[in-house]
């Protein structure tokens, strides 16, 4: 009887190794469709096997369901310990569910044991990359290269790394290293014309994109990347054509809708803007899709361009669901969202959430709520000079990462983001019935002094370091010529931040007769915050 078991045992082993077998097949075919149920029905005779649950995990991964796969590969290593395989595995599946840090950790756990792995070494540079841990991210894809020097894979995360910590002559670089060594791999062509956008070099961009979409060998995805990079280049007409020719082959392209509503928005046809952003929306599965969350926060935009302010303010709380939104707080589990109702002399804390132009033009909306209870803000630090000296009443915080436990002291009853408050208070138009930003007066008397009260002062501002919009809302500073030219004004530099456009050469090249254009180091030397003491409460005369 002993005997006969045996035989049995052995002939199930034997049965359950050869579906594992087959499964392994199935999935270097990319048959996961059959490889899924075998494996389940193998799981079910053996539900220990921490082969066929990492076999399972890879099957869901590939199929985009990372969150169950993460689940079945940590199970296995809960099961047989740590191999480096395993961890490698589950990091890879944690970095497609956007859990950066924890992919990082899994990274990490597999490198102790193999230290020298540069497959995996790169794989860490992405979760570091996606993190926000720049810096992490170029070492881990550094070291991959030390260790495999001709790995294009190795070579596009380093650029991938440096794109993101924005040294973009560098990561130009590092992707045209990556083709040298393989030239067939689409989204490579698609990071190198990012990098060329980012450089301003939008001729070159487009010819990338359009050898990854001819590499791609008309694959839509490979379509849809050179698609965005002509709209960032603006030419909107020819990505239209591109993702029309998408849509003749697959009508149901989430994405390549969305892409479409951006083209038309940028050729100002907010019409069919929104029949492209409406069918994204009908087609997405869920709300917190990226691409339905951008479709509707692109059509948010529309409508209150259209003066559609009920359903565009409402749409636009889907903002948080778009890429790269900003991150949110965490006031909202501390705190209950305030839905507009009366304060009756509540405390309610305000957060700044986007760019710093934007929180400016929110705070315009303090004012009613300034009447009805106290007030406390958080904004960009920038801000909080401006902020305290022309809302007295407000109590005004710099935005810190944690939070400043100030905020815990003073007691918040309720919160809210500033992109949120017209959706309770829903002006009905952006134009203040008078100012409410206060400039400091002994600051722009003594700015007055030192660029004299001989001509007109004009402000002026030429870039946006925006990494969507930004080509769009700069000029240089090689263009402005002949409005640099006007006599009778002295220009003065509202620009911060660090550009190599010759800004610094202003005072020689514009001096004389035609005017004199300040340096913005002159400008940051009178106050840091000189170019708000100038600016505070004028109107704009002109935009260019």
């Amino acid at each position: 009887m002993l005997a006969e078991q045996t035989v049995v045992n052995r002939s199930q082993h034997a049965e359950f190794v050869q579906t594992l077998d087959g499964a392994r097949q199935l999935l270097r075919l990319g048959r996961l469709e059959e490889a899924e149920p075998l494996l389940r029905g193998a799981l079910e005779v053996r539900p220990d096997s921490a082969d066929a649950k990492q076999l399972l995990g890879l099957v869901l991964s590939r199929q985009g369901r990372h969150e169950q796969a993460a689940e079945w590969i940590r199970s296995a290593i809960d099961d047989v310990g740590g191999e480096p395989a395993l961890w490698g595995n589950l990091g890879g599946a944690l970095l497609e569910s956007r859990r950066a840090d924890a992919a990082a950790s899994a990274f990490q756990r597999s490198l102790a044991v193999r230290p020298d792995h540069a497959p995996t070494l790169a794989n860490l540079s992405a979760a570091f990359r996606q993190a926000g841990q720049c810096d992490e991210a170029i070492v881990a894809a550094a070291r991959a290269i030390e260790l495999a020097a001709g790995s294009a894979g190795a070579w596009n995360q380093l650029g991938l790394a440096m794109r993101a910590a924005g040294r973009h002559e560098d990561a130009m670089l590092a992707f045209n290293r990556s083709l040298e060594l393989r030239d067939d791999v689409p989204g490579v062509w698609s990071n190198l014309a990012g990098s060329l956008v980012d450089l301003g070099r939008f001729d070159d961009a487009v010819t990338a994109a359009r050898m990854g979409a001819t590499r791609g060998g008309g694959d839509p995805a490979a379509l849809q990347q050179c698609a965005a990079v002509l709209i960032r280049a603006g030419r909107a007409s020819e990505a239209i054509g591109v993702l029309d020719g998408v849509l003749e082959v697959q009508p149901e392209n989430i994405a390549a809708h969305v892409n479409r509503g951006s083209a038309c928005m940028d050729q100002a046809r907010f019409d069919d803007a929104l029949v492209s952003y409406r069918r994204a929306i009908e087609l997405g599965t869920t709300a917190d899709d990226a691409h339905t969350g951008e479709a509707r926060s692109s059509t948010a935009l529309v409508l209150l361009l259209q003066g559609k302010f009920d359903e565009g303010w409402a749409l636009y709380e889907h903002r948080w669901s778009r890429p790269g939104a900003s991150p949110r707080r965490p006031y909202e589990d501390a705190y209950v969202q305030w839905s507009g109702e009366t304060l009756a002399g509540r405390r309610l804390l305000v957060w700044g959430e986007q760019g710093i132009g934007d929180e400016i033009m929110f705070a315009g909306l303090l004012g009613p709520l300034r009447q009805q209870g106290k007030v406390i803000v958080e904004c960009d630090e920038r801000l909080v000079p401006l902020l305290e000296r022309s809302m007295p009443d407000v109590f005004v915080l710099s935005r810190r990462n944690p939070p400043l436990p100030a905020i815990k002291r003073i007691g918040v009853h309720a919160q809210i983001a500033m992109g949120s408050l017209p959706l309770h208070l829903r002006p009905e138009s952006w134009s203040p019935r008078s100012a409410y930003l206060q400039a400091d007066a002994a600051e722009v008397a003594r700015l007055r002094e030192t660029y004299g009260r001989d001509r007109i002062l004009v402000g002026i501002s030429w870039h946006s370091g925006n990494v969507q919009e930004g080509p769009k809302r700069s000029l240089p500073l090689a263009e402005w010529g002949g409005i640099l030219a006007v006599t009778g004004v002295r220009f003065v530099s509202l620009q911060y931040g660090q550009h190599s456009d010759g800004s610094g050469d202003l005072g020689r090249q514009f001096d004389g007769a035609s005017g004199r254009c300040a340096r913005s180091g002159d400008v940051d030397a009178a106050g840091g915050r000189a170019g708000l003491a100038v600016g505070g409460g004028r109107r704009a005369d002109l935009l260019v």
